[in-house]
């Protein structure tokens, strides 16, 4: 093998490595935030210079640039079109670190060099932008929602006119899928049934699990349910991995709507959808689709709620 082609070979697996840190570091539902996002950058910043000392400084323009444009493709395949947000995330500085210290800092002794990366990399991570580049690049901004017996509260400009279901839904007549493949109903004495859909591709699905499970834990009059939903194609390996994948699911009730029976009944178009149930009456008392911060706000309102009756 030349030396040529290894070089490259490296650069390629180098470029992969680079990639795997960016996704757990902006984009990982359970595990992004501020800390790891200054972590991203200055990773990418130091890791490029172990690259180039590594070639002994020795990479010719052609190489940089192919290493570059690796990162390139990785970016742009992230943003989906949306160039504001890939000049105001955290993938852009760490691609811009990137091209820094494959172009002009070698030396990182230099001070100016040191103080100009920890400047950008605290005043991105500490004032907040990287909150709004994640709310934006995951959908938390969806305030759209159904509430059934109560008032709409999100902009009804802005709203997506989804099909409201009737609101007498009785659980009985629904079986599940557990973990085992085993079939299952809804069956609990609680008052109330509390149910969060999910699925493995569903990020804002994934932060509410991860957000409202310490509430949901505290409340002893509603019985809560994450309701696995797949409507292009289930299958039970994939909900059983998926389920494994997330921690908050340990000790709690994790069903497949694998008929599509509930998510027909209540016409869900989205999810997360989120729906709150009257044992006693069949009836929702509640039914939200997304997940925001004012959603979560709205949880604790409701549920907090049905705790004091």
């Amino acid at each position: 093998m030349s030396q040529n082609l290894k070089t490259y070979l490296l650069l390629f697996f180098y470029a992969l490595c680079f990639a795997q840190i960016w996704g757990v570091c902006y984009l990982a539902p359970y595990f992004s935030n501020d800390y790891t996002c200054a972590f991203g950058m200055l990773f990418s910043f130091v890791g490029t210079y172990w690259i180039q000392r590594d070639f002994k400084f020795q990479l010719k323009l052609w190489q940089k640039l192919f290493f570059l444009g690796l990162l390139g493709l990785y970016c742009t395949s992230r943003i989906q079109g949306d160039w504001h947000l890939f000049l105001f995330g955290p993938y852009f500085l760490s691609f811009v670190f990137v091209g820094f210290n494959l172009f002009l800092f070698k030396d990182l002794s230099k001070f100016r060099n040191l103080i100009l990366v920890f400047v950008l990399i605290l005043t991105y991570s500490a004032y907040g932008y990287f909150d709004g580049w994640f709310k934006e690049s995951t959908g938390w901004i969806d305030e759209r929602s159904i509430l059934i017996g109560g008032e709409l509260n999100e902009d009804k400009s802005t709203e997506k006119k989804y099909e409201v279901p009737d609101s007498h839904l009785d659980l009985s007549q629904f079986t599940f899928e557990n973990s085992q493949k085993q079939k299952e109903k809804i069956e609990t004495d609680k008052p109330y049934v509390f149910i969060a859909t999910w699925n493995e591709d569903c990020r804002p699905c994934k932060r509410a699990i991860k957000e409202l499970s310490p509430m949901l834990d505290t409340l002893q009059n509603l019985e809560t349910y994450f309701v696995y939903v797949s409507p292009k194609n289930y299958d039970f390996s994939t909900f059983q991995s998926s389920m494994k994948e997330i921690e908050q699911f340990h000790n709690k009730k994790v069903l497949a709507d694998h008929e599509l029976s509930l998510f027909s009944a209540t016409k869900m178009q989205a999810y997360p959808t989120f729906l709150l149930v009257n044992q006693s009456t069949s009836t929702i008392e509640f039914m939200t689709v997304g997940y925001s911060p004012s959603k979560k706000s709205l949880f604790e309102e409701k549920l907090i709620e049905i705790e004091t009756k």
